[in-house]
């Protein structure tokens, strides 16, 4: 009998916790919506912040440093899958190409730290100055990659996979939710 009393007040626990739980969740998801709405892809920018755990305590401020951070994050990875693209190139000039763009995304993850700690300072002007000028320089260096003639077709090997390509398009959306974001603060 003692055992049937404590699995009801067992079960009556978890629904409690699960009933003050939703709505906490439900405001957190509010403002990733919110802040993920100005973005040209708000999906990408709310997958960012969901992947995150601090986003369910973050503020404004909060969701900015982690879309930074999620920025960041595949700015590091392009860098390194362009640096391998660029060493199994037979193309001399593709070569210099992706080494010239693993460059840039290496560039980029300095400064989007950098960026993190002056949107933490509340300098939130030149963080936006930084963004932009990656988004400058990233449609002058590496964005041809993803639409012209570095992309890859069937068996090439001395051009950007359809992966690649992809995670670029990511960090190009995270970077401009990113500015949305910041520019709103």
């Amino acid at each position: 009998m003692s055992i049937s009393k404590l699995a009801i007040a067992m079960v009556i626990s978890i629904a409690l916790f699960l009933s003050i739980s939703s709505p906490l969740a439900t405001a957190d998801e509010k403002l990733i919506q919110q802040e993920c709405h100005y973005a040209r892809v708000p999906d990408v920018c709310a997958q960012c912040c969901d992947s995150d755990p601090r986003s369910k305590d973050a503020d404004a401020v909060g969701i900015a440093t982690i879309v930074l951070g999620c920025t960041s994050s595949h700015a590091v990875k392009l860098a390194a899958n362009l640096s391998e693209i660029a060493r199994k190139a037979t193309n001399q000039t593709m070569k210099e190409a992706y080494l010239e763009c693993s460059e840039y995304f290496s560039t980029a993850n300095t400064n989007l730290s950098t960026a993190v700690d002056m949107v933490r300072k509340g300098e939130y002007n030149a963080a936006e100055l930084v963004l932009g000028d990656l988004g400058e320089e990233y449609f002058e260096i590496c964005s041809w990659m993803v639409s012209g003639p570095g992309r890859a077709s069937e068996g090439e090997t001395d051009f950007v996979s359809p992966g690649v390509s992809y995670q670029m398009n990511v960090f190009d959306s995270l970077g401009e939710a990113a500015s949305r974001i910041i520019e709103r603060l």
